[in-house]
């Protein structure tokens, strides 16, 4: 739901997330660009997360004993290989879904500026990559006149003289 990297979420802790105004605050030391980043929530995001605060104690968002001697979920193997299985799919990695999201934003036709700040980039060019995904901005352009053109056609018939009046 938020396109970030698997390190971020997984060290994700409460103190980054602003359920007033729907973002997440990733600071400069979990950062890839080593900046602080500012990830907008979705509403649905935002949703979950408060459902999850009500159930989870503590400073982590997602929380664990088991491998983790800081009490964060370093590596969400086994967990996300249940997620796989009740879903029925196969082969599909956690950075796939990062990827997914920079698509659907570029089929969409969403600027690479926006793709880049919405995956964290700090880099327009990285949000490039998406842009190329998305259809055809010429040919979207010029449906929009095939969509006019029989609006078109008429105000050209209405122009034209009438080569044979005994026609008409």
């Amino acid at each position: 739901l938020t396109g970030q990297r698997r390190e971020n979420l997984s060290r994700m802790r409460w103190d980054e997330i602003d359920l007033s105004a729907n973002c997440w605050h990733i600071p400069a030391s979990k950062a890839k660009s080593k900046r602080p980043t500012t990830i907008p929530l979705t509403e649905l995001a935002a949703g979950l997360l408060r459902r999850r605060r009500d159930e989870i104690p503590g400073e982590w968002v997602f929380p664990s004993d088991v491998g983790s001697k800081d009490g964060w979920v370093r590596e969400p193997r086994k967990p996300w290989q249940r997620v796989l299985q009740r879903a029925g799919i196969s082969n599909l990695r956690l950075h796939d879904l990062r990827r997914s999201v920079g698509s659907w934003l570029g089929a969409s036709g969403t600027n690479s500026y926006t793709i880049a700040r919405a995956l964290g980039h700090q880099s327009v060019r990285s949000g490039e990559v998406y842009v190329r995904l998305a259809a055809d901005p010429v040919r979207d352009a010029l449906h929009v006149i095939q969509e006019a053109r029989p609006a078109l056609d008429e105000a050209v018939r209405r122009t034209l003289p009438v080569e044979n009046p005994d026609a008409a």
